[in-house]
């Protein structure tokens, strides 16, 4: 009970911070921070040709949609756990789908033959309910990942 009644105050906090007055500029003005960091890190990867304006607008739509995502996961009463897959760690069948066009065998087969991640594309994403005497937990996402051959 001691995890639901952080994730309650957790949800409460938040949502206070989204329904005062100053939020939408505050929202705003962290999220040009965002932005910019982002043009800043991302930059020197772009192709030469690619117009650096629509390189900046499709940036600055993903980190407002990742903060309205956020407010929303964090106001929902619920925890979310990200879980990255580690390199070189087995490939887990009923939790990740591989992505590598090169590999032709089916999730099954690779489980059963152990074979290996060479890169995690999607983490494995779960949702957690804390507010009962029984956690319980749902699979929203499998991992997405890379196999070696």
């Amino acid at each position: 009970m001691q995890r639901a009644n952080l994730v309650a105050a957790q949800t409460h906090a938040i949502q206070c911070i989204v329904e005062s007055k100053t939020y939408l500029a505050f929202r705003s003005h962290t999220l040009s921070i965002h932005t910019k960091a982002l043009r800043a890190k991302l930059g020197p990867l772009l192709d030469i040709g690619v117009p650096r304006v629509d390189a900046g607008k499709a940036l600055g739509a993903i980190a407002v949609r990742a903060w309205d995502l956020a407010a929303k996961m964090y106001t929902s009463n619920y925890t979310f756990l990200f879980n990255f897959p580690a390199c070189g760690s087995k490939f887990l069948h009923p939790s990740m789908e591989c992505d590598d066009p090169n590999v032709l065998d089916t999730d099954l087969q690779l489980h059963i033959r152990q074979a290996k991640i060479k890169l995690a594309i999607k983490p494995i994403i779960t949702m957690r309910n804390d507010r009962h005497e029984t956690i319980t937990a749902k699979k929203v996402q499998n991992g997405h990942v890379l196999i070696f051959p």
